[in-house]
C-alpha cells in the first residue's frame, strides 16, 4: 500500500479537535457565536480565512469539502481555519474575562 506524507498529515489534522470545536463543546454556544461574529467584523481575518471559516464554522463543511470546492490542498484549508480558530479563541477568552469581572 502506498501512503504519502500528505495523507498522514490529513489524518493527524482530522484526529485532533479544532479550537473552534473545543470552544463550542466546552462553553456556551451563544457566547461562541457572538465571539465568531465579533471576529468576522474585526477585519483580523484575511478574505480567504474568513471564507473558509464561514464554510466550516457556520455551514459545517469539512476541511476536505472546502478544499475540493476551492480546488486547493487540504493542508491549506486546515492552516487557514486553524489560524482563524486561534483568533476566535482569543475573542472568546476576552469575552469570558469580561463576564468574570
Amino acid at each position: 500500500m502506498d501512503v504519502s506524507i500528505h495523507a498522514l498529515e490529513e489524518t493527524e489534522v482530522l484526529s485532533t479537535e479544532s479550537p473552534d470545536s473545543e470552544i463550542i463543546h466546552n462553553s456556551d454556544t451563544e457566547q461562541a457565536m457572538e465571539a465568531a461574529q465579533r471576529l468576522l467584523k474585526s477585519g483580523e481575518l484575511t478574505e480567504i480565512q474568513q471564507r473558509r471559516f464561514l464554510m466550516h464554522f457556520f455551514k459545517g463543511y469539512s476541511y476536505r469539502k472546502i478544499a475540493a470546492r476551492e480546488d486547493v490542498f487540504f493542508t491549506s484549508v486546515a492552516e487557514s481555519i486553524t489560524d482563524a480558530s486561534r483568533k476566535l479563541k482569543k475573542y472568546f477568552d476576552g469575552m469570558q474575562s469580561c463576564l468574570i469581572q
